[in-house]
């Protein structure tokens, strides 16, 4: 993508944003005098502190590392769009053995947008789901000499390709309060989402090995096209049915 289409898509976001800064919907006096006050900013509406615990506030109470983007992340929310961005990276080598002795440094990029269509087209229960994500750097399991990635997002989404990809691709839709369905191209890291071995390999452990089962690798693919309902009680899941192609379109729309 040319760097302009980037900037149109950053202009197109922020002038859909700018409605809701009127004197009329932005009440500046909720954001004084609170939290870690550190600057102040001016804007049409006002001036408002930049310490506030959660929004655009100093750096060790925000909820996220660039905060609320003076307004914006909330404003885009409300609207229907929320964006979660995220950048793993390792440095490791072989300190003795293996096929060479040296180290690497790499990393994994992930942006994962929502898009809740209920308030973008009046389609209620019904979302989207994409993630766009890259990996950079060198991948340690040939020098290691082991079949498995040692740092799992260190190689995926393919090892082959440091290209920015589509891994998710799907819709979800509640039939009832008990059933909802998905479809379209679904990221398989997030399908078994238990207190050991979850996180996508950044939050919990990151060797291959503790995150997915070995014996399903052959036959369960990265990324795939797929369909599949999720059964639940009382709003808590506790079954979900799914049917994916066994083939690995992890780098092709299908």
């Amino acid at each position: 993508m040319r760097p302009a289409s980037h900037w149109l898509t950053i202009l197109t976001l922020v002038v859909a944003c700018w409605q809701p800064f009127t004197a009329d919907a932005f009440d500046c006096d909720d954001y004084a005098n609170i939290g870690c006050t550190d600057h102040w900013f001016a804007s049409d509406a006002g001036s408002y502190s930049s310490g506030v615990c959660g929004t655009a506030g100093c750096l060790h109470c925000r909820e996220t590392l660039t905060g609320d983007w003076f307004g914006y992340r909330t404003c885009l929310a409300e609207s229907g769009l929320t964006l979660e961005a995220d950048s793993t990276q390792f440095y490791q080598g072989v300190a003795h053995g293996g096929r060479r002795e040296r180290f690497y440094y790499a990393g994994h990029d992930d942006l994962l947008f929502g898009f809740d269509l209920g308030k973008m087209l009046d389609v209620q229960g019904w979302s989207l789901t994409v993630r766009a994500e890259h990996r950079w750097g060198e991948p340690l399991a040939r020098d290691a000499g082991v079949i498995l990635p040692t740092a799992l997002h260190a190689a995926t989404p393919t090892p082959e390709s440091d290209r920015l990809i589509l891994t998710n691709v799907f819709f979800t839709g509640a039939v009832d309060e008990n059933v909802t369905l998905l479809f379209g191209k679904i990221d398989t890291l997030d399908g078994d989402r238990n207190p050991f071995a979850s996180g996508r390999g950044k939050t919990q452990f990151f060797n291959t090995s503790l995150l997915v089962p070995v014996n399903g690798l052959p036959t369960v693919p990265l990324a795939t096209l797929g369909a599949g309902a999720i059964f639940s009680v009382d709003g808590m899941p506790f079954a979900q049915l799914m049917v994916m192609n066994s083939s690995d379109t992890v780098t092709t729309s299908g």
